[in-house]
């Protein structure tokens, strides 16, 4: 008899959802957690879970349940599916119950997610590799618990582990479940391509008076103008500039759009790709501005490209800019809040250094 493959997801959310609704399809026996009794209630209610757009039809949950512990009992793998700043206390509940055979994969790992969830681990005394991706992998939007709506199948998922010389083996694992991974050379790569922080703060700030009346508008095709887009595309020139200083491949945004599946062609400028992409189209703006656009993709994601850029003397202006813009907006700090080298116990390396520690998970520069 063939032994069903068990897998965890650690959050309910958009994005757990379609993977728990896919995962299962394929044959695995899902167990999908998630702190929210209501959620889970709502799925339970249903049956399973609900999937239209790219994915249509029904799948049955194995197990649903608010206790992580539970959740990872007998699985091969665990996908926290939660927001960048949630991850540290996942790792934590986590590294109580972990048995150490288990493959973990953030998805996505936002910005260095990988490092910090290995760093708590081995902080409560646990030490085993954390691959990360740098999106989703789907557009999707949750209707109600149990109800996904699925607009795009991401093309690409970028791929690493920490430490980087176990990203060929973890990735043979995880492509049984996404066949779509694409290795990097480490998770700072796959951080650095993160699209996130480059496209979500600008608009959101720009719009801040139109989200805080209430107004529904399309988020992309609606609240980016070609001022916005200008701004995103000074961005996305600094993190590249970041990328090519350590030697990276320079993914510009029109290009890994197009790569993910989010644009049909390379586009000249981020605006065309912006208003002509079929998945962004139904895209609506948040409903006010403590959303993660600004509390996930500024402190998790920019102020970590200007600390990278600092320690490397790389320029980053226009990301300080909008690092202090958001941190007028909504009255938090977050240069003292976000995720810097310096916090993940990473500030004293230089670049040669850093990549060698992605590598190989330890240096003597580095006390955890």
């Amino acid at each position: 008899m063939v032994k069903t493959r068990r897998v965890a997801i650690i959050g309910a959310g958009n994005g757990g959802h379609a993977a728990a609704f896919e995962l299962a399809q394929k044959g695995f026996a899902v167990h999908l957690c998630d702190i929210d009794e209501k959620v889970i209630d709502g799925i339970r209610n249903l049956g399973g879970i609900q999937a239209t757009g790219r994915f249509e039809g029904f799948a049955k949950i194995a197990l649903l349940t608010t206790d992580i512990r539970e959740a990872i009992e007998g699985v091969e793998a665990i996908l926290p599916m939660v927001p960048r700043y949630a991850h540290r206390s996942i790792a934590q509940e986590l590294a109580s119950c972990l048995r150490g055979h288990e493959h973990l994969l953030l998805c996505p790992g936002s910005t260095l997610g990988e490092v910090e969830f290995a760093k708590t681990l081995r902080e409560n005394g646990r030490d085993q590799p954390v691959s990360t991706v740098a999106t989703l992998p789907y557009a999707c939007r949750l209707k109600e618990p149990g109800r996904v709506s699925i607009s795009l199948i991401t093309k690409t998922l970028l791929f690493a582990s920490f430490p980087a010389k176990d990203t060929e083996e973890e990735a043979r694992f995880f492509s049984a479940l996404f066949p779509t991974i694409s290795e990097m050379s480490n998770g700072l790569e796959v951080g650095l391509n993160n699209g996130n922080p480059v496209t979500h703060p600008v608009p959101t700030l720009l719009n801040a008076a139109r989200i805080e009346r209430g107004e529904r508008f399309l988020f992309y095709r609606e609240g980016v103008t070609a001022s916005v887009a200008r701004i995103n595309q000074k961005l996305d020139e600094e993190r590249m500039a970041l990328c090519r200083t350590l030697g990276f491949r320079t993914i510009s945004l029109t290009e890994r759009l197009f790569l993910t599946g989010y644009a049909d062609r390379i586009y000249e400028t981020p605006l065309e790709a912006y208003h002509r992409s079929e998945a962004f189209a139904p895209i609506l703006a948040p409903t006010n501005l403590h959303d993660r656009y600004l509390f996930e993709d500024v402190p998790y994601g920019l102020v970590t490209f200007a600390s990278i850029g600092e320690r490397l003397g790389v320029p980053t202006p226009t990301m300080r800019l909008i690092v202090n813009l958001a941190a007028e907006v909504t009255g938090v700090d977050f240069w003292k809040e976000g995720m810097t080298l310096s916090r993940l116990g990473l500030g004293g390396l230089d670049r040669f250094d850093l990549l060698r520690f992605m590598e190989e998970g330890r240096s003597p520069a580095v006390t955890w």
